[in-house]
């Protein structure tokens, strides 16, 4: 019922426009904008979910966000919250996460042109190579393989993948991928490949996705900024302790070698609420990061935990429904 009601008073706000002026009553807080990919999600034969939105859009959403909050760094925000963790005016912090190459030739120039600063969280294992992303490989992997059945990671079914149900199915697996916790993400790829064997060699020829180390630091020289998203993207809560040591500390030394300063911000991998813990956190703190973010929608107007701030993803080129679920979150 409460989805419904929501729903229904989404579309009189998106309708009518009204969304506009109830932005005019946003409380104040830290308001954390997270994207991930920047393009057209329909030509991509990877995963789509991380779409956020298209170039069109993401100009008009950054143009929104300017025109309505003052956009901070994310060194301004741990100064800001290292003197005073209540927040008392409207601020924004605009944040990427996963390096992908779009980051750097779609976001980055209306960024730039904008004179908007922004906040690039990267898994250093994907940054300058020809490796894919575990989401888009099992995306690449089951596209391809229409008509062959698949036993999803917690072993509880196999499914026949159609090309009428294959983006419902790819989701289906990718979502199950994440909640596991007695076994690894490499062990449910290996197992993949050993079911899927053609496609294999198809993917060995895939363009490269991510980020070189050139491009990343192009925009760290034009005020852009660098934060760490592990080093292989893994569920943080699903790995041993020093495993979970080794993604957070060995992945701020590459970025701060490769770019001779220093990272101050993290992002948990996926960041709902059972990808990571209080293991994350504290090795997060030790490792000598000031900030970490989740991916749980939420304005943050008291900062009571520095390293499990909320953040707001953005997932629609419509600027209304961008609007409303920024008011729904404040």
């Amino acid at each position: 019922m409460k989805y419904k009601i929501i729903k229904i008073i989404e579309k009189i706000t998106t309708t009518f426009h009204i969304d506009k002026i109830l932005w005019r009553f946003l409380s104040p807080g830290l308001y954390v904008f997270n994207f991930h990919r920047i393009g057209s999600k329909n030509e991509s034969e990877f995963a789509r979910d991380v779409f956020s939105c298209s170039e069109v859009a993401f100009e008009k959403i950054i143009l929104t966000i300017k025109g309505n909050f003052r956009i901070v760094s994310a060194k301004e925000l741990a100064n800001s919250i290292a003197e005073n963790n209540k927040i008392v005016d409207r601020i924004a912090l605009i944040t990427f996460d996963d390096g992908y190459i779009d980051n750097y030739t779609v976001a980055y120039p209306i960024l730039k042109r904008h004179d908007v600063t922004a906040l690039f969280f990267l898994s250093t294992s994907l940054i300058n190579s020809q490796r894919v992303a575990w989401w888009d490989e099992i995306t690449f992997l089951l596209r391809q393989s229409i008509g062959c059945r698949v036993t999803l990671p917690d072993s509880s079914s196999t499914i026949l993948l159609t090309e009428e149900h294959i983006e419902n199915q790819i989701q289906l697996f990718i979502q199950n991928t994440k909640r596991q916790r007695r076994t690894n993400i490499p062990k449910i790829l290996a197992e993949l490949h050993q079911s899927l064997n053609e496609p294999v060699k198809r993917l060995e020829d895939a363009p490269s996705l991510f980020m070189s180390w050139d491009n990343v630091k192009t925009m760290v020289e034009n005020n852009m900024e660098v934060g760490s998203h592990t080093v292989s993207h893994q569920i943080l809560s699903s790995l041993k302790n020093e495993e979970q040591t080794y993604e957070i500390f060995e992945s701020k030394i590459i970025i701060e070698t490769e770019l001779a300063q220093t990272v101050t911000a993290f992002a948990y991998p996926v960041g709902s609420k059972d990808c990571y813990n209080t293991v994350s956190k504290k090795l997060c703190e030790q490792a000598g990061y000031a900030l970490a973010f989740n991916n749980q929608p939420g304005i943050n107007k008291m900062i009571k935990d520095p390293f499990d701030l909320y953040r707001i993803c953005v997932d629609s080129d419509n600027i209304h429904k961008f609007r409303f679920n920024v008011w729904m979150n404040s």
